[in-house]
């Protein structure tokens, strides 16, 4: 018999002045050094996101996301 359990595994996570400096288009500091820890790290995806959006011919604004008042 084999117990097992589920457990979550930890999650990584960039900082905050990471995610200032992707924002900005750029790798932070400690990236250049681990150049496998770049390529994992996806840094277009907004830019990918909102490409396909406008490919697509749809609004990004979450406004434009929300139920009409009366509509559940």
């Amino acid at each position: 018999m084999i117990d097992a359990a589920i457990v979550p595994g930890p999650k990584q996570r960039n900082t905050r002045e990471n995610n200032v400096t992707i924002k900005a288009g750029e790798a932070p500091q400690d990236w250049e050094d681990k150049p496998a820890k770049r390529r994992q790290k996806a840094t277009d995806t907004a830019q990918a996101v909102a490409a396909l959006f406008a490919a697509i011919g749809a609004s990004t604004n979450p406004a434009d996301f929300e139920p009409e008042r009366g509509q559940t």
